[in-house]
This record gives structure tokens, C-alpha cells and sequence, in this order.
């Protein structure tokens, strides 16, 4: 199985790691601007309290509590997580990716676990497109389920990666402090 960036040349992986994540990095200082109104003591958890809303009366409470000027800034935040979500997934693809050469019995792990981040990517556009017809007045209990169970999925997914992370620095630690004891 080859990892899902197997286009970038090797050279380049480290310079577009370094570039995706930085870019990833601003468009959540601006994301997190831009998502700012939405907070509230109505919605203290603003964008992500509509991500994951109960039911259509919860997702539809939480728009009220917001007004037309919060509606537009919860559409603006959706637009620009489609260029994040994008960022996202490439750059923790990458480091997936760049795993499989370091330790032992690596290589099929961190090939399948690139997958994953491009896997939430997909269930956070979907996501996006759920909530967008939400807040553009088609008002359906489908649109509430299909965001909050994309969302959940997403965090769930994207927990993982992180966890697979954490598990082959260490593995990467492990093998470099086997060399350097050696």
C-alpha cells in the first residue's frame, strides 16, 4: 500500500511538512479569530457546540443565540476549514508517512495510519457541507445528525493520529538511543 502523498518527492518532505504545518498553524490563528463571536454564555463552546448539537432544536437554538451577525461568522469559519481541513490532513498525513522509516515492522503501520488524517479531512468537509445547509435555512434533523456524527468521527480519527504520533516519536527515540548507546 503507498501513502496517500507518495506525489511530494522525498527531498521535499521535510520542507513541505515544515510549510503545511505553518500554514495549518495560521489558518487556525485566523479560524479561531474569526470563530470568536460565536462564543457566548449561550454557546459557550461556540462552533464546536453547533458541530456537535443534540437535535434540530439544539442546532437551532444555537443559531438564534448567535443572530444574523453570528450566522455569517459561522459561515465565514465554515468556508475558510475548507482550506484548513486541507492543511490539516496533508501535514499530519506527511508525518504519518514519514514514520514508516524509522523502527522496526513501521512501515505498513504508518502508510495505513497516513490514510486516516485524509479519512477525517474528508468527514470534516462533510461536516461543513451538513452545517452550511443548516445555517442557510434548510432546516433538517438530517443535516443535525450527519454533522454531529462526522464531527465525532473526526475527533475520534484525528485522536487516533495523534496517539499513532505520540507512539512512533517514541519508537523514532527508542531506535536513534539505540544507535547512540550502541
Amino acid at each position: 500500500m503507498l501513502h496517500p502523498l507518495i506525489w511530494i518527492p522525498s527531498r521535499w518532505h521535510t520542507r513541505a511538512f515544515i510549510v503545511l504545518c505553518a500554514l495549518a498553524l495560521g489558518m487556525l490563528v485566523i479560524m479561531r479569530w474569526v470563530h470568536q463571536p460565536l462564543i457566548s454564555d449561550a454557546v459557550p463552546g461556540g462552533i464546536i457546540d453547533f458541530e456537535l448539537a443534540a437535535s434540530l432544536d439544539a442546532s437551532l437554538a444555537i443559531q438564534v443565540a448567535w443572530g444574523e451577525k453570528g450566522r455569517m461568522y459561522a459561515a465565514l469559519g465554515l468556508g475558510l476549514d475548507y482550506l484548513y481541513l486541507l492543511l490539516y490532513a496533508l501535514a499530519l498525513s506527511l508525518a504519518c508517512s514519514r514514520f514508516a522509516y524509522w523502527g522496526e515492522g513501521q512501515g505498513r503501520l504508518s502508510v495505513a495510519m497516513s490514510w486516516v488524517p485524509i479519512a477525517a479531512a474528508l468527514l470534516d468537509a462533510l461536516e461543513n457541507y451538513a452545517l452550511a445547509r443548516l445555517l442557510f435555512g434548510e432546516v433538517r434533523e438530517g443535516w443535525v445528525i450527519v454533522a454531529r456524527d462526522c464531527a465525532l468521527l473526526k475527533f475520534a480519527l484525528l485522536a487516533l493520529v495523534a496517539l499513532y504520533l505520540l507512539y512512533a516519536a517514541a519508537q523514532m527515540v527508542k531506535v536513534r538511543w539505540r544507535v547512540f548507546a550502541g
